[in-house]
């Protein structure tokens, strides 16, 4: 059986921090190790895990990085098994939850990233229920397995580029460009409480923006460069006057020239034919590429 790793990255959230393993600790199929990585907490979360957790593997990080590199230090060591990615306040919302993710990672080995149905506090949830496992265009970090046998065979890392949003859907568009699959399974939950701790909903906004016209200086074929970037900023521009962001569009055109020296630095376009499907399953037209059924386990 394949080793299983549960990562949680935190930053000044101890009591979710605790919550959060605390729960992660009462599924039927517990994680062989998990690892706490702190991304410099200035609050109790060490003093609660020496005293609380001391069997749990602790790593605090020197500096504040952010979670994109906090989550890379375990990507960049971890070369085999599953690696289960979760945040300080997400959990399984059923005691088999990981048994059945593991089980179905098994079961499709193909499947180099395996997103879970993250569900929030108001009832939102990513993919709808029931529905059957199928390719997807994107994750989200709090609630995703990977196999680390595919994945590290191409060092496939978080670009830390985007910083705070935007990682999971650049990630996907890379894997597909690797010949790897990312599938969404529907009928396993994650519940994501987002805490309201070091939480910006402005910034959260800006960066959704910035990031996905960065994602396309990125990785779009040049022959359809300007054309994905004009749309894709549009598209943002109509979103921030419906919902009253109006300045958002100011301070990403402002943030154009350090896009333009990221893109020049770091650009690594994928082919036509693999963003070509990437686009087909962000407008929702996933080819169900999957098993059809999750089994439950016992």
């Amino acid at each position: 059986m394949e080793q299983v790793t549960a990562v949680i990255t935190t930053y000044n959230r101890a009591t979710e921090l605790a919550s959060s393993i605390r729960k992660l600790l009462m599924q039927t199929r517990v994680p062989d190790e998990i690892w706490v990585i702190d991304d410099a907490s200035t609050d109790s979360t060490q003093s609660l895990m020496q005293k609380d957790f001391p069997a749990i593997r602790y790593s605090r990080l020197p500096r504040n990085v952010g979670v994109i590199r906090a989550r890379n230090v375990a990507l960049a060591s971890i070369s085999a098994g599953y690696l289960l990615l979760l945040d300080d306040d997400s959990w399984f919302m059923e005691p088999d939850g990981l048994a059945r993710a593991i089980k179905f990672a098994e079961g499709n080995p193909d499947a180099a990233i395996i997103a879970l149905n993250v569900r929030t506090m108001d009832g939102h949830c990513n993919f709808p229920i029931p529905d059957v496992p199928h390719s997807v265009r994107s994750f989200q970090g709090c609630a995703a397995l990977f196999n680390m046998s595919s994945l590290s065979q191409h060092k496939l890392l978080f670009e830390d580029v985007f910083d705070r949003q935007g990682e999971e859907k650049d990630m996907c568009l890379r894997a597909l460009g690797f010949g790897l699959s990312a599938c969404a399974v529907p009928e396993i939950e994650v519940l994501h409480a987002v805490s309201d701790a070091g939480r910006n909903w402005p910034k959260i906004r800006f960066y959704e923006h910035r990031n996905d016209i960065l994602r396309e200086l990125l990785r779009c074929p040049t022959c359809l460069l300007i054309q994905k970037v004009l749309r894709t900023w549009a598209a943002h521009t109509l979103y921030n006057l419906r919902h009253g962001a109006w300045l958002t569009d100011l301070r990403v055109l402002a943030a154009l020239p350090w896009m333009i020296i990221q893109a020049k630095r770091l650009r690594s376009p994928v082919s036509i034919r693999a963003y070509s499907a990437w686009v087909t399953l962000s407008s929702g037209r996933q080819e169900r590429i999957c098993s059809p059924k999750i089994e439950e386990t016992a």
